[in-house]
């Protein structure tokens, strides 16, 4: 699919290149928040339901707005996601593994830990995501790039950067390291 046509199924608005994809993205999030403009090393997220079960062996599709925590406003084939290599359940060390490791030290503060029976806005979910994405390999770049999509996408379903998320999801239970 090619880039525009993501971007229209994701923000119901078509832009023709990724120079006007990374335009957008830098009015709304800051050039200094998305590759500084520079849209060759922008990676695009693509639609959940495009990704699934198309991408190589080894390969798993993997939400940026996590479906257990946006599942009730944004439906799952709909939401944000980015292939990555390896299981996030059973292959530690891969970089989806890691993702996820990362994302659940973030959620067990809300679970067990200080911060019990608190939401996280949208916004703290944000930087969690960066961090993240940062653990299973991205660069700080393109971890920045692919969460100003993931708000974006947020935004799109009315839910604004200040707002809670809609719930905390339960634990994965990875296998250990």
């Amino acid at each position: 699919m090619a880039l525009g046509s993501r971007v229209t199924a994701a923000f119901g608005q078509s832009y023709a290149t990724s120079e006007e994809w990374a335009s957008l993205l830098a009015s709304r999030y800051g050039a200094e928040n998305v590759s500084g403009g520079a849209a060759e090393s922008i990676i695009t997220a693509s639609p959940y339901g495009d990704l699934s079960g198309t991408l190589p062996e080894g390969f798993q599709a993997n939400h940026l707005n996590q479906n257990a925590v946006y599942r009730a406003i944004i439906p799952q084939n709909e939401g944000l996601a980015v292939g990555v290599r390896g299981d996030a359940f059973a292959e530690p060390g891969t970089p989806h593994y890691n993702f996820h490791q990362s994302m659940e030290q973030f959620w067990e503060q809300y679970r067990t830990g200080a911060l019990r029976g608190l939401r996280p806005t949208n916004s703290e979910y944000s930087q969690a995501l960066v961090e993240a994405l940062q653990a299973g390999s991205y660069s700080p770049t393109q971890a920045a790039d692919l969460a100003a999509q993931a708000a974006a996408q947020r935004a799109a379903y009315g839910l604004p950067e200040a707002a809670p998320v809609p719930r905390i999801p339960g634990r994965i239970n990875q296998v250990e390291p």
